[in-house]
């Protein structure tokens, strides 16, 4: 459900800056996280309309995707800006999981696109009869095994050290 997809890309971003309104009051930066918090009320209320105005759901998802896109970055720059953490440098939180995640996500799509077009090719291979739900459920299966796996390996590559904090919780 493309809706559905577009949100939960969104919400990625929503999910990795819950620390910034805590941050911003064990600062003690009341004012600031007000002012914050009624720009991102004032902006997605101003995008929300837009959008229904624009088009139908898929209009609405993608300006969430967008809200959360922008905001997520600028409020951990404006939240870790005391420390003298640079913008580019509060985008890069952003930008190594984002990224690993496309390509762990494009591979195995790609495989199921090849192995649907070679099944579909083949006459060696007969058709399936089987149900769609089941075809669905084993593309489900595929794509959630291989891009564990493709994300692992490039976290392992890309973030040595994230990978390390992890394998000690486990």
């Amino acid at each position: 459900i493309p809706v559905l997809q577009i949100l939960s890309i969104g919400m990625c971003f929503a999910a990795m800056t819950g620390g910034i309104t805590a941050l911003l009051q064990a600062q003690g930066r009341f004012k600031l996280q007000m002012v914050w918090q009624l720009f991102n009320g004032l902006l997605f209320t101003v995008m929300m309309f837009a959008s229904v105005t624009l088009g139908k759901e898929i209009a609405v998802s993608i300006a969430v995707l967008l809200f959360y896109t922008v905001t997520s970055p600028l409020g951990t720059y404006i939240a870790a800006r005391p420390a003298r953490v640079s913008y580019w440098r509060s985008a890069s939180l952003f930008i190594w999981p984002v990224t690993g995640s496309c390509i762990a996500c494009a591979v195995p799509l790609i495989m199921i696109q090849i192995g649907t077009m070679i099944a579909n090719a083949s006459s060696i291979i007969p058709p399936l009869d089987t149900s769609q739900r089941l075809i669905d459920f084993f593309e489900c299966i595929v794509i959630s095994l291989a891009g564990l796996s493709i994300y692992g390996i490039l976290t392992a590559k890309l973030q040595k050290q994230s990978m390390h904090t992890v394998i000690q919780y486990l």
